[in-house]
């Protein structure tokens, strides 16, 4: 199936992706990752373009759902009592390696 890369993928959204992934790409990486993700997004584009033919509708929940009830918890002070440290009801951490 014939698709113009472009099209599909950009080489902004990948290096966007990958910062906040905080993953460092090389040239090569970024080119190996375009030419397999591009089919990949052709693919999926051609398949959200096909008609569900009322199938959506037919895969609704059908079961019975519970209701959200309040129950009874541990209390604040008994939790609190196995803390190490504590300050104005919550749980005190140090910073890894501190």
């Amino acid at each position: 199936m014939p698709f113009e890369k472009e099209e599909f993928f950009k080489r902004e959204e990948l290096e966007k992706t990958a910062e906040l992934c905080r993953v460092f790409l090389t040239d090569e990486e970024k080119q190996a990752f375009e030419e397999e993700l591009a089919p990949l997004l052709c693919m999926a584009r051609t398949l959200s373009d096909l008609p569900d033919q009322g199938i959506l509708e037919e895969a609704q929940e059908t079961g019975r759902v519970r209701e959200d009830t309040v129950k009874k918890s541990l209390q604040r002070e008994h939790l609190l009592a196995c803390a190490p440290e504590q300050s104005e009801g919550f749980f005190l951490f140090s910073k890894k390696g501190e």
